[in-house]
């Protein structure tokens, strides 16, 4: 897992430990709070109805999916599990 870090304005990927190192400045917090509204956790029942919901909410018919997943297998493996949850058959690559 990774945290973005704004250093000079230019976004830079830091480990999640290096970047909780330090305390977070006051428009970090703000960003990091606003954005848990637009984060999807959970079992997969849960992920499809929130993600349901959301696509309702905003009237989407097409959710396009970002995952800040520092591991590269482990986000492929994010992406295979997101994929079953919604029904979709994952691609190869994504399913290796």
């Amino acid at each position: 897992m990774g945290v973005v870090n704004l250093p000079g304005g230019r976004p830079t990927m830091q480990l999640t430990g290096g970047a909780l190192a330090r305390p977070f400045t006051p428009a970090e917090e703000h960003a990091r709070q606003s954005n848990r509204a637009r984060l999807f956790v959970g079992s997969p029942d849960r992920v499809r109805a929130d993600l349901a919901g959301f696509a309702d909410a905003i009237g989407a018919d097409e959710i396009m999916v970002a995952s800040a997943i520092y591991d590269h297998e482990a986000k492929l493996r994010s992406y295979a599990l997101l994929a079953e949850a919604m029904g979709v058959a994952p691609t190869r690559a994504a399913a290796a």
